[in-house]
């Protein structure tokens, strides 16, 4: 039945919907303005995130070259070794500038590689070096001047072989060292129980010297092999072979009387001629020779060969044996 109050009802529920209606749509838009807000928010959050995090990568990435521009350098940087040589010479000498210009910086810079110790080093010469690959195969073909190089540094860091090349503007050294590890570690301890045994405190620097090139003479005998196989296996050429088979060569002898040298703060390198090698040394404000293979006698030992200056050594040279080139070997000429 339809009535007044019906119609009343039906008006009220009309104005309900109505505001309902509205009510939802108050509520829908403050939904919309809050999110669309979040999502403002959130955008700039994410863009300012963005920006850090671009940052933070942009830093990470320039730290990271940097790292590697400082790798680069260390790995064109030459580091010594123990066994370093600190004494200064006329003829050579270590040099930091790894862009050689001419002949002389080019050689202190061979002896600065075999000085430090390094297996390896890459260089290249300065633009305005015009011989350089000339001089580099004057260096490479003539043993005599890289065994002159050679004979300046301490015997643990000389080289049994070495590799020269170049490429474009590039020079590559590569060096085999007479010692390895486990050879110097056998010496070291050999040389310590010698050195407590016959040295002592009371003793003079000369007297030290004196006590130790006797013990090699005494203790050595010139191995005179004609096989150069036996010669390799007995390790003859060298200081491990003089103390671990009693047998040796003249750089055997030569090597192992500078490393006693050097225990004892000597500045000391070895000499060169065509086909022998001795001691040189700087004892009691002068330089003077030493050539313990010279001075063994089988079961004597002669002191011909000990201590003496230039001029006495060429007065007693037999057969040219102690020729040397001078221009080389500055102190000693």
């Amino acid at each position: 039945m339809y009535t007044k109050d019906n119609e009343e009802l039906k008006e009220i529920d009309s104005n309900e919907i109505s505001v309902g209606r509205n009510a939802k749509h108050i509520k829908f838009k403050k939904a919309l303005l809050y999110s669309t807000s979040v999502i403002i928010t959130g955008s700039i959050i994410f863009g300012l995130f963005s920006n850090l995090k671009k940052e933070t990568d942009n830093k990470n990435k320039l730290e990271s070259i940097k790292r590697k521009i400082e790798s680069l350098k260390d790995e064109n940087t030459i580091k010594n070794n123990e066994y370093h040589n600190d004494f200064k010479f006329e003829y050579i000498n270590d040099s930091d500038n790894y862009e050689p210009k001419n002949r002389k910086e080019l050689i202190d810079l061979f002896y600065t590689i075999l000085n430090s110790g390094c297996e390896s080093f890459t260089f290249k010469c300065s633009k305005d070096y015009d011989n350089w690959e000339k001089d580099i195969n004057y260096i490479k073909k003539d043993p005599y001047i890289l065994q002159c190089i050679c004979n300046y540094v301490h015997p643990y860091n000389s080289f049994e072989s070495i590799s020269i090349s170049y490429s474009d503007e590039f020079v590559y050294v590569i060096v085999k060292k007479v010692y390895s590890d486990n050879e110097i570690s056998i010496i070291n301890n050999i040389k310590e129980i010698i050195e407590e045994e016959y040295l002592n405190d009371s003793m003079s620097t000369l007297e030290k010297v004196k006590v130790l090139h006797d013990y090699i003479v005494n203790n050595t005998s010139f191995d005179y092999s004609d096989d150069e196989e036996r010669i390799n296996q007995n390790k003859s050429r060298s200081a491990y072979g003089l103390l671990t088979n009693g047998k040796a060569l003249c750089s055997g002898y030569a090597d192992m009387m500078s490393l006693f040298l050097y225990d004892l703060g000597i500045p000391n390198y070895r000499i060169s001629s065509f086909d022998h090698i001795w001691n040189f040394l700087y004892i009691d404000g002068k330089w003077v020779h030493l050539d313990a293979t010279w001075d063994d006698h089988n079961d004597l030992i002669f002191y011909d060969y000990f201590l003496v200056s230039t001029d006495e050594l060429e007065s007693k040279d037999i057969n040219s044996i102690h020729l040397y080139n001078k221009s080389l070997y500055l102190e000693a000429k």
